[in-house]
């Protein structure tokens, strides 16, 4: 049994109409699948994100994926999936895999327009910019990088052994600073420092000297408050623990010119301290973590607020849930966020992603754990943040001692907190220490450097959306294949969603044309990002993602606060408010009534034969017609979208190329328009046989009609049967709905937006 809910009956809408008042409701409780947070358990691993974006107006996609062994169901699928102008609705399902195309469907869910352009924050140049919904979040939308370029270093280099490692690199406006570090060539640290200009679309100017750091220092931290004042706070003088300095130094950066000033020393931290994170909020700077001089990563936190290009005394605030070192850190919408990183008290890579809002006299609330880990442990990372959205890091040592080899992303939100997202990338050898500086484009994305002796590595970060769609199958086998397909409604185009295309670890896409369920493979080696999720309950908290209703009948997805008060942000939900079969009595089993006109002979309802059930509708040609054919009734259409009509005939004797089903459309005022002819299909005798055809609605028309004919002048002999004739509509009509809570300070529910 599905069910359809009132068309204005959603949540925070007061005037909705009373669902009691509408006939054949399923009076109950409906059969549902909670869909859980969950793990991760396909993920695209892309190597090489190129941004190039297709468009599903043209042709549908299947991308494969092989389920890991153990596993054995699934809860949600991550889509990148964006809407151009209003978007338009899709079909995602998921298919086992025949002979490397799609077989059988096994689940699948309608997503309206709505839960796009309520959801993806992507505005036609890029970026959040184009935000207008509480619902637009991090957890949604990511941040990814294109492709990965090599470039050869602009001469001069910054010295003849070019960029020092283990030093300091912090980035304002369209200037990046790189401070002190260790010259592996000479074995020495160094007091250099230099500024680059950042002239837009993946150049560099060269770099330029400034005044160098009184003192040569490596593992050292800095960062720039709001004013353009640069602080340098810790480090060693020499390789060993015992050189570490408390020393804070401070400098003026002129953000028009990129030129450093002269240096001063300033309030030293409490303690000395070196491959620390030293991040800054407005005119207040923090020091984070760190080793200290017996070689121990330590869990403190200092802070202190700079005036006039002077660092005041210095604080500590709440320490971090654990020690660490050699981390990522930065601060994002009034949030610290620190993440990867050593722990040598534990002997661990740290994959916790922590979090500390601060208040508005710059002290530390506390912290909390971003509820998803890193998707790998890793420490000695470049990392840099991107103001208003996130915090991006690359290379580092892995468990293995190994160099990383991929790139990070961690998408923040105030309201949300982190998403996390790694992309692999092919980078050819992995890095540690070396500078990374990063710059706005002018379209809302960024262009991030890492500077190596004699190259550098740019890579852009897109935002893009992952759209979470609730999609809960069991009894699945670890290690087959199955597919992911997506189909969309209509061809409207100016209203239509486009997807993100890479070179990944999962398989090329396939792709048909639109409903002809004909696939090739797409021969350029790209396929679709996508990630699957388990549905198990996560062992700490469990987070309820979403609802799945009557088999697909209703789909909910929750969006709840990814870390801190773990509130219900809000959500968005789909109802069919129409059944997927158009046509009424397609089975004959109680008459033939809905059928008619009758053309080139006689109709009659018959128990002779049947495809399913017991009875069918037997017609006996007149002798004397071309053809015989039987009509079903006129079914609302909406131009651009695709329905499909199937029917299965039963002849007296073989057909050769004679068997049809022609959809005709229908005018508003009932006139016909035309009749879009199918492929012709050949039978043998006293068999059942499937005819079928999928059209387009044309424009202008606003009813359709199934035309199942017998054409070459059927002799008055040639009695036939027709059975389970459906006119459906490919993708069943849904009603998109989404809504956010608000709260007041005590953590009450104050108010629900409907948008």
């Amino acid at each position: 049994m599905t069910w359809q809910a009132a068309h204005n009956g959603f949540p925070g809408d007061y005037s909705a109409a009373d669902a009691s008042a509408q006939i054949n409701q399923f009076l109950g409780t409906h059969p549902s699948s909670e869909v859980w947070h969950g793990t991760r358990i396909v993920d695209c691993a892309a190597w090489n994100e190129l941004q190039q974006w297709g468009s599903l107006s043209a042709q549908d996609i299947s991308q494969p994926f092989v389920l890991p062994a153990g596993s054995t169901s699934i809860g949600r699928i991550m889509l990148p999936v964006t809407p151009i102008g209003k978007g338009d609705d899709l079909l995602v399902s998921l298919w086992t895999d025949n002979a490397g195309v799609p077989g059988t469907q096994l689940a699948s869910t309608v997503v309206p327009a709505k839960w796009f352009t309520a959801q993806a924050a992507i505005a036609a140049n890029g970026g959040l910019v184009g935000a207008t919904s509480p619902l637009q979040t991090s957890l949604v939308n990511c941040l990814r990088p294109g492709y990965l370029v090599y470039q050869n270093w602009r001469p001069p280099a910054t010295s003849p052994n070019g960029y020092a490692i283990s030093g300091a690199a912090l980035s304002v406006g369209n200037f990046g600073v790189v401070i002190g570090g260790f010259d592996s060539s000479t074995n020495n640290n160094v007091s250099t420092v230099y500024s680059i200009q950042y002239l837009g679309n993946g150049a560099l100017g060269a770099p330029i000297p400034q005044t160098s750091l009184p003192q040569a220092l490596s593992n050292l931290c800095a960062a720039a408050t709001a004013d353009g004042t640069i602080i340098v706070a810790g480090g060693r003088a020499t390789s060993a623990v015992s050189s570490m300095t408390a020393t804070v130094f401070a400098s003026q950066l002129n953000a028009n010119a990129g030129s450093v000033g002269s240096w001063s020393t300033q309030t030293s931290l409490p303690a000395p301290r070196d491959s620390g994170a030293l991040v800054s909020w407005g005119q207040f700077v923090y020091y984070i973590g760190g080793l200290d001089t017996t070689g121990t990563s330590q869990a403190t936190v200092y802070w202190a607020q700079v005036q006039n290009g002077q660092v005041g005394a210095w604080k500590t605030g709440p320490s971090l849930p654990g020690p660490l070192d050699s981390m990522a850190a930065g601060v994002v919408d009034g949030q610290i966020i620190v993440t990867a990183g050593n722990n040598s008290v534990a002997g661990v890579k740290n994959t916790t992603t922590y979090i500390a809002p601060l208040n508005s006299d710059g002290s530390v609330v506390g912290w909390f754990n971003a509820s998803a880990p890193l998707p790998a442990a890793v420490s000695s990372v470049s990392g840099v943040a991107l103001p208003g959205v996130g915090l991006v890091f690359s290379g580092g040592l892995n468990s293995a001692a190994g160099f990383d080899t991929t790139l990070h992303s961690l998408t923040v939100s105030p309201t949300t907190g982190v998403s996390v997202v790694k992309t692999s990338v092919a980078t050819g050898s992995g890095q540690y220490g070396y500078p990374l500086v990063a710059f706005q484009r002018g379209d809302g994305n960024w262009d991030t450097f890492t500077l190596f002796s004699n190259a550098v590595w740019w890579v852009t970060y897109f935002h893009t959306p992952d759209i979470p769609i609730p999609l809960p199958v069991t009894g699945l086998t670890g290690g087959a294949t199955y597919h992911v397909m997506l189909q969309q409604r209509g061809q409207d185009p100016n209203n239509y969603l486009t997807f993100d295309l890479s070179y990944s670890s999962l398989s090329t896409i396939l792709t048909s044309n639109r409903w002809a369920y004909s696939w090739a493979n797409a021969g350029n080696g790209f396929s679709l990002p996508i990630e699957v999720w388990d549905n198990s309950v996560p062992g700490d908290v469990p987070r309820l993602h979403g609802l799945w209703e009557d088999s697909d009948s209703r789909a909910t997805a929750l969006q709840i606060a990814n870390g801190g008060n773990g509130r219900l942000i809000g959500a968005v939900d789909a109802v069919q408010i129409g059944p997927t079969l158009m046509n009424a009595n397609s089975t004959f089993e109680t008459g033939i009534a809905n059928w008619g006109p009758i053309t080139g002979g006689t109709a009659a309802w018959s128990s002779t034969v049947a495809h399913s059930g017991t009875h069918s509708m037997q017609l006996t040609p007149d002798g004397v017609s071309i053809y015989t054919a039987a009509e079903c009734e006129p079914e609302p259409v909406t131009p651009g979208e695709f329905i499909t009509a199937k029917a299965w005939a039963y002849f007296t004797n073989a057909v050769t190329n004679h068997y049809v089903i022609v959809l005709y459309w229908w005018g508003a005022t009932g006139s016909h328009l035309y009749g879009s002819v199918g492929p012709y299909f050949s039978a043998s005798a006293a068999t059942w046989t499937q005819a079928s055809f999928s059209a387009v609605v044309p424009q202008g028309a606003a009813y359709a009609s199934m035309h199942i004919k017998l054409d070459g002048t059927p002799a008055a002999s040639q009695i036939w049967y027709i059975d389970d004739a459906t006119l459906t509509r490919a993708v069943p009509k849904v009603q998109g709905g989404a809504w956010s809570y608000t709260y007041d300070s005590l953590g009450n529910v104050t108010g629900v937006n409907q948008f």
